[in-house]
């Protein structure tokens, strides 16, 4: 690799003129060996943003790339992108906004995508990113670090647990 990449979040020194607060931002820059410099790759600000990064390979080849997502207002609606390096630029490979009640995670090299109870799983093909929705939630699996504990209540209130010590 000619760069190693950093990607820095904050708050910035400019401030939201409507209401007087810092402005978030997101920026990333990477050190450019043959030039001898950092540059900057990507910059968003935003007054409303509270950014969450992630670094992940979906494209399985050997340059990482970055999830930028945020999750706002009382709908709880997630917008995301991923940004990629493409034919020697980078380049926002899928843009997702406004997903009710809305959360992701990363299993490999696909997401799966959460609005509310349903999940689509979004992986890509080669040449573009393409989604399919499931049935059913789909929900992390149990690791052999995890206890399952089943439980049922019964008309009259009753719990029953299947392991009563944990």
């Amino acid at each position: 690799k000619n760069s190693e990449e950093y990607v820095i979040t904050g708050v910035s020194l400019l401030k939201n003129p409507i209401t007087s607060h810092p402005a978030h931002m997101v920026s990333i820059i990477s050190y450019n060996k043959k030039m001898d410099e950092w540059v900057q790759i990507y910059k968003e600000v935003n007054p409303y943003w509270y950014p969450k990064v992630e670094v992940c390979n979906l494209l399985n080849n050997n340059l990482d790339q970055i999830i930028i997502s945020d999750v706002q207002g009382s709908g709880g609606f997630l917008s995301y992108k991923i940004l990629a390096r493409m034919n020697n630029q980078n380049e926002i490979i899928l843009n997702r906004k406004s997903i009710f009640q809305g959360s992701y995670r990363v299993a490999g090299n696909q997401i799966i995508e959460k609005m509310g109870h349903q999940s689509t799983i979004i992986k890509w093909d080669g040449k573009s990113f393409s989604g399919h929705k499931t049935n059913e939630e789909m929900v992390q699996p149990i690791s052999a670090k995890d206890i399952q504990i089943q439980y049922t209540i019964s008309p009259d209130h009753q719990v029953t647990v299947s392991q009563p010590k944990i």
